[in-house]
């Protein structure tokens, strides 16, 4: 029987965000999970089916404008207003954790996105820092006339939404995986003209202060991953000062490696390391 919780918590102007979440007095570490763009918290059960027999808690937000959280799907103003989504998880699942245990930050695509530029900012709140698939790097480069024309609607029609183009057949080469995800309702397609302008200034703000990161970090990513670039995440690994930091490619996964025909690889990895680092 799932030991798994819900709530809500309320930012500074008025937004609801959702998590989920399960702990117990007899677990050692616990793990914040960030998930992708367009998706919820509630498609990581591959990880956190993992973690609650190992006795590690796991803490999960539906980013703004996603999956239960408040807000219009897909639509932020300003990039920290995932951060600040994020650091309240990260202060809920202290207190939940108590004293003592570590804590382990874990993003996927665009949440990875946000666990690195958080860990830039917030280092002392957690103490590793797992990225899977991070949207480090556009599979494709956007093309000049694009970005301008974004930048601009970004800053006359910020709310502006429109379809995300991710292409679903690049999530997993599991069918079953690809299927699931086009019928679950809490999915959705849509990104604002400012979310994408502040993904790409994350990006840049990443790779800029990379150098900063000195925690314990696990990087990996599906060698034929054609939503976000491996290249991102090797130059990220290259570039951060962490001492203790592993990279891994898997050859000929696609983008969502936990959900990818050969996943259980994967899995003990990210269970191998966690339980080195708590």
């Amino acid at each position: 029987m799932s030991d798994e919780m819900t709530g809500k918590f309320e930012e500074a102007d008025g937004a609801e965000i959702f998590y989920r979440y399960a702990v117990s007095k007899d677990d050692k570490a616990g793990v914040v999970i960030c998930h992708g763009l367009g998706e919820h918290s509630g498609r990581y059960t591959n990880l956190t089916d993992l973690l609650r027999p190992a006795h590690i808690a796991y803490f999960a937000m539906d980013h703004r404008g996603h999956g239960r959280s408040s807000g219009r799907k897909g639509r932020i103003l300003r990039f920290e207003q995932l951060l600040s989504g994020v650091r309240q998880t990260v202060d809920f699942a202290r207190a939940q954790l108590g004293e003592g245990k570590k804590l382990i930050l874990f993003g996927h695509s665009m949440g990875g996105l946000i666990a690195a530029n958080y860990a830039l900012r917030f280092p002392e709140s957690i103490d590793g820092l797992i990225l899977s698939g991070a949207a480090l790097k556009l599979a494709a480069p956007v093309p000049a006339v694009k970005g301008a024309a974004g930048k601009l609607l970004s800053s006359i029609m910020p709310g502006l939404a429109m379809g995300n183009e991710l292409d679903v057949n690049g999530l997993s080469r599991d069918r079953a995986v690809v299927e699931a995800y086009l019928a679950d309702p809490l999915v959705h397609d849509r990104i604002s003209t400012r979310l994408f302008t502040e993904l790409l200034n994350g990006m840049d703000s990443a790779h800029t202060r990379a150098k900063a990161l000195t925690l314990p970090t696990l990087i990996f990513h599906g060698g034929a991953d054609i939503l976000t670039h491996p290249e991102g995440s090797k130059e990220f690994f290259d570039a951060i000062s962490s001492e203790d930091k592993t990279l891994k490619i898997y050859d000929g996964y696609f983008h969502e490696t936990l959900n990818e025909l050969g996943k259980e690889a994967v899995l003990d990895d990210v269970m191998a390391w966690i339980n080195a680092h708590i």
